[in-house]
C-alpha cells in the first residue's frame, strides 16, 4: 500500500510563484468530481491523507494545496490573508480547467473555504 493516497503533485502559478497541490483520484481534469481540501494553519496537504483515500476510493479527484507560507508552499511570499488564499484557490481551480468545485477545509481551511464561497 502507497505510503501517500497523493499520486501527483501540480505546481500551480500564483502570485509570487508556484502552489503545490496534491493531487488525489483520478488524475486528470474532467475525469471526475472535484473536491478542493484546504488544510489548518500549521498543516499541509499530508493532513488531509485519510480523507484522500476516502474519496479517492469513491473516483472523486481530491485537489489539496499547501497553503501559502504552508509546507511546499512555504517559500511564496505574502501577504498571507484570506483574500490572498483565495485568489490561489481560484488558480488551482482555473489550472484545473474548473470553474467550480466542493470546498471542504478544517480549522484556517474552514476559513478560507467559506471566504472563497461568499466571494
Amino acid at each position: 500500500m502507497p505510503t501517500t493516497p497523493f499520486h501527483n503533485e501540480l505546481a500551480v502559478p500564483v502570485a509570487g510563484g508556484a502552489l503545490a497541490v496534491g493531487v488525489a483520484g483520478p488524475g486528470a481534469p474532467g475525469a471526475a468530481p472535484v473536491v478542493l481540501g484546504l488544510h489548518g494553519t500549521t498543516g499541509s496537504h499530508r493532513a488531509l491523507a485519510a480523507v484522500a483515500r476516502h474519496l479517492a476510493a469513491r473516483d472523486i479527484t481530491f485537489l489539496v494545496p499547501d497553503l501559502r507560507g504552508r509546507g511546499a508552499s512555504a517559500g511564496l511570499p505574502g501577504p498571507y490573508g484570506l483574500d490572498t488564499h483565495v485568489a490561489d484557490l481560484v488558480a488551482v481551480l482555473d489550472h484545473w480547467g474548473m470553474e467550480r468545485a466542493v470546498l471542504a477545509g478544517h480549522s484556517l481551511g474552514a476559513w478560507v473555504a467559506a471566504r472563497a464561497a461568499a466571494a
